[in-house]
C-alpha cells in the first residue's frame, strides 16, 4: 500500500515537472514530507504508548510476585524451620542460610526453585556449599568433611554473603539446633 502510495506522489512529481509547474512540484514535496512526518510521529507515539503499558503490566506483575514471595523477617530461624521454603511453591519465598543469616532469594527463584543450578541450596544452611563452592551431591568432588573452613573458605563465604546482601532481603538469623 506505502509503495503504491509513493508511486502515485513519483507520477504527480513527473508529471508537474514536465509541465514545469514548479509551484505544484513544491506543493506536492511539501505534503509528502509533511504527511512522512505526521505518519512517523504518530507510530513513535503509538510505540511509546505500547512499550509504557507493558512497562506498566510488569512492573505489576513483579509487584503481585514480590507480595506472594514475602515472608516476615524473624529474630531467630532454625535450619528446619527453612525446609518449607525450598522454592517448591515457585511463587513463595525461597529461603537461604549463609554465615548465620537467612535470604529470601526469590529474586533469583530460577537458580533455587527445584530443577535450578543451586536447588539444593534453597531450604536450607548452604554456608559450607558456598565457602567450598561446590554443591551437594556433586559428583565432581569428595563429600564434605565438616572440618573446620579453612581462611580461603572464609574469605569465598564472605564473598557470597556480602554478594547475597546485595540482591536478596535478609529475614532473620540462622541458630544452631532443631
Amino acid at each position: 500500500m506505502a509503495r503504491h502510495s509513493y508511486l502515485l506522489i513519483l507520477g504527480a512529481l513527473l508529471r508537474a515537472a514536465c509541465a514545469f509547474e514548479l509551484n505544484l512540484v513544491a506543493e506536492v514535496v511539501g505534503g509528502a514530507a509533511a504527511a512522512s512526518w505526521a505518519f512517523t510521529t504518530f507510530q513513535d507515539s503509538q510505540r511509546k504508548q505500547a512499550v509504557s503499558a507493558a512497562d506498566a503490566e510488569s512492573k505489576e506483575r513483579l509487584e503481585e510476585r514480590r507480595q506472594r514471595a514475602f515472608i516476615e523477617p524473624r529474630e531467630t530461624w532454625r535450619e528446619s524451620e527453612l525446609k518449607q521454603y525450598d522454592g517448591t511453591d515457585y511463587d513463595g519465598p525461597i529461603l537461604l542460610g549463609a554465615d548465620g543469616k537467612v535470604f529470601n532469594v526469590w529474586r533469583g527463584r530460577h537458580f533455587y526453585a527445584p530443577g535450578g543450578p543451586y536447588a539444593s541450596m534453597a531450604g536450607r544452611d548452604a554456608t559450607r556449599q558456598l565457602a567450598k563452592n561446590r554443591l551437594d551431591g556433586d559428583p565432581d568432588y569428595e563429600p564434605d568433611d565438616g572440618a573446620p573452613l579453612n581462611p580461603a573458605e572464609r574469605a569465598s563465604l564472605a564473598l557470597w554473603v556480602a554478594s547475597f546482601e546485595g540482591k536478596y532481603d535478609v529475614v532473620g538469623k540462622l541458630v544452631d539446633g532443631d
